[in-house]
Formats: C-alpha cells, sequence, structure tokens
C-alpha cells in the first residue's frame, strides 16, 4: 500500500463543505423520489437565504443541492481508486484588464 502525502492539510471549511455534501448524496440515495428543494430546507448546512433578485427561492436551493450532489459523486469517483477526496468549485472570474 502507498502513502499519500498531502501538500497542504485540508481547512476547516473544506472539511466542513464535503460533510455537507456528503450529508446531501446520503440523503437522495435514502429518498430518491424526494425533491432536491425539500432536501435542501432539511439539511441546516446548506445556506437558504437568497438574494432580493430571487424569483424562486425553491429553485435556487434545488440548484445548490443539485451542485452538491455534482462534487458528491466527482468525490465517490475520488474515493473508489484511493484518491484524497476534492471537489472542482469553479474559480471566481477575474473582472476588468
Amino acid at each position: 500500500m502507498s502513502v499519500v502525502e498531502l501538500v497542504k492539510h485540508p481547512t476547516e471549511r473544506f472539511v466542513t463543505t464535503v460533510r455537507t455534501i456528503l450529508k446531501v448524496y446520503k440523503a437522495r440515495l435514502e429518498f430518491p423520489k424526494k425533491k432536491l428543494y425539500e432536501i435542501g430546507y432539511e439539511i441546516e448546512e446548506i445556506n437558504k437565504n437568497v438574494g432580493a433578485s430571487a424569483d424562486d427561492p425553491k429553485q435556487l436551493v434545488a440548484i445548490t443541492v443539485s451542485r452538491y450532489l455534482k462534487w458528491a459523486e466527482e468525490i465517490t469517483a475520488q474515493l473508489a481508486v484511493g484518491e484524497f477526496p476534492y471537489y472542482n468549485m469553479p474559480k471566481k472570474k477575474k473582472r476588468g484588464p
């Protein structure tokens, strides 16, 4: 068995986010017919505060849950081949020239 050396230790925020992602994934596996926004409302770590421009808060929560499920698939695929879990969070675009 090979030893994996981390380039840097995971941050507290990273660990918390991965736990939330896996919590969402577990809820989806347990209740596959439940709507995504219902899963989001049941998990307290998911931010349900929406901006003033939000037309449909349920849709925004569903989008968040969907994103977490995508990341969960990435993480489980990595774990299946023995890699340390990470998720591809989109990078913020730089503004200006």
